[in-house]
């Protein structure tokens, strides 16, 4: 996800969390949670507040005097995910406290709620929209090139951008689903793959999505080892 938001925006620090779209996901997911729907369920919650999220930034970005400038939609996501946290502490002041401790705990990220159930269903929507990015490869390619670029290439650079921009938060919103707030890797994973080598936007969408999970993996090690019992 943070891969294709970096390309189709031309903007290295575009991620998920940066650009207010994992905020705006959270919200849906703990209003999901709140309201008792199936796990099944919980990403499609997430992902309509992603939805929600991105549709704010984008208007925000969209205003006629910036004409969808890259650097104030990264601004604007910002704001969107500062107003997406009050919105989660205000879910959360008008429950129990142990919901609460568990509501934390999610938002700072943590796989330790993970079950086999939540696995195959995270595997199932990870599929659909990674597979939906990878096929879209070649269009990120010529976005990022630029948008006079991209046209002469004859790509349809609006509708383009709005669907890896909507597949990407779809895809952001299915693991903040699963594993909460997981930020900075969608940032500093793509420079990594591209660090080592990766070139075109097919190889570095799969090297990140593998390479990813190696921080994610430690992370969670270090976690569940440093201060035992807690996490």
């Amino acid at each position: 996800s943070g891969a294709a938001l970096q390309g189709v925006l031309r903007n290295p620090l575009a991620e998920p969390y940066l650009l207010g779209v994992s905020g705006g996901a959270a919200v849906g997911a703990v209003i999901a949670v709140t309201a008792g729907l199936a796990f099944a369920l919980v990403p499609v919650a997430a992902f309509a507040g992603a939805v929600v999220a991105v549709a704010v930034a984008l208007f925000v970005a969209h205003a006629p005097r910036w004409r969808g400038d890259p650097r104030v939609l990264v601004m604007a996501g910002v704001v969107v995910g500062a107003f997406a946290n009050a919105a989660i502490m205000v879910l959360m002041a008008r429950t129990d406290a142990s919901t609460v401790r568990n509501a934390v705990w999610w938002m700072m990220g943590s796989a330790a709620n993970a079950t086999w159930t939540q696995d195959a269903w995270l595997a199932a929507y990870i599929a659909v929209g990674g597979g939906l990015l990878i096929a879209m490869a070649r269009t990120l390619d010529a976005l990022a090139l630029g948008e006079d670029s991209a046209a002469g290439l004859g790509v349809d650079v609006e509708r383009a951008a709005r669907r890896v921009y909507l597949t990407a938060s779809f895809v952001a919103a299915s693991t903040v689903s699963a594993a909460g707030l997981v930020g900075f890797v969608g940032l500093v994973v793509p420079h990594i793959v591209r660090r080592i080598g990766a070139s075109g936007h097919r190889v570095v969408l799969v090297a990140s999505a593998l390479i990813g999970a190696i921080p994610v993996i430690a992370a969670d090690l270090v976690a569940r080892v440093a201060m035992p019992p807690a996490e």
